[in-house]
């Protein structure tokens, strides 16, 4: 026998043990830490968020929809989108302002449909006379709200805006839809950036 080889290999082991133990230890911390819950603190923060958003997209629609009342009175070819970029541009991001103004330009210029052809706010045509947040929710410091457009007293329309907070107010930065293009089809997922987009891409394409 050999004392010092056997000494050498007993130390060995329990080195190694050591480091797996220490490794099991770090992962048991780390998963300790991952999952602790929010504190109180945190809550009520995210709560407060969640209903300044809410207010927030609830107000825009209230006025949105009595822009709508007031547009019966005016002439044919004004709509109530270009009132919120007139009227109320800061509630928009400017990536999102400035590509519903080169939308309402290019509409303005043509004498067929080559932009939007409803209302990106409302996703509608013919909006219902009432406009009511479902929900709102936080993720990634987003927060995703649902709209539906009432009218007597069933849902129609069904809009998602996405904002994020600036400073201490809330922007629009997207609008997400879930259109049905074909009946007994899952819904078709639009988003307002995208289709922006697309028909700018559209516009510049040679015709013919």
């Amino acid at each position: 026998m050999n004392p010092v080889g056997n000494g050498s290999n007993t130390a060995s082991h329990v080195w190694r043990w050591l480091r797996c133990a220490a490794f099991i230890a770090f992962l048991t911390v780390a998963f300790a830490i991952s999952t602790v819950p929010a504190t109180s603190a945190q809550v009520a923060d995210r709560l407060k968020k969640q209903r300044s958003c809410r207010d927030f997209v609830q107000q825009f629609y209230d006025w949105h929809i009595s822009r709508e009342v007031l547009d019966e009175k005016f002439p044919a070819g004004r709509t109530t989108s270009d009132d919120v970029l007139r009227l109320r541009p800061h509630v928009l991001s400017p990536l999102l302002l400035r590509l519903l103004k080169e939308d309402s330009a290019a509409q303005a210029k043509a004498d067929e449909i080559v932009g939007l052809d409803f209302d990106p706010f409302f996703a509608s045509q013919d909006p219902s006379s009432k406009f009511e947040v479902e929900r709102v929710t936080m993720k990634d410091g987003h927060c995703h709200a649902v709209v539906n457009g009432i009218e007597r007293g069933e849902k129609r329309e069904r809009v998602m805006p996405e904002l994020v907070e600036t400073g201490e107010k809330w922007v629009f930065v997207n609008f997400h839809y879930d259109f049905n293009s074909e009946v007994g089809k899952p819904p078709v997922d639009e988003d307002l950036i995208d289709l922006l987009k697309r028909l700018s891409k559209d516009r510049t394409k040679p015709l013919g």
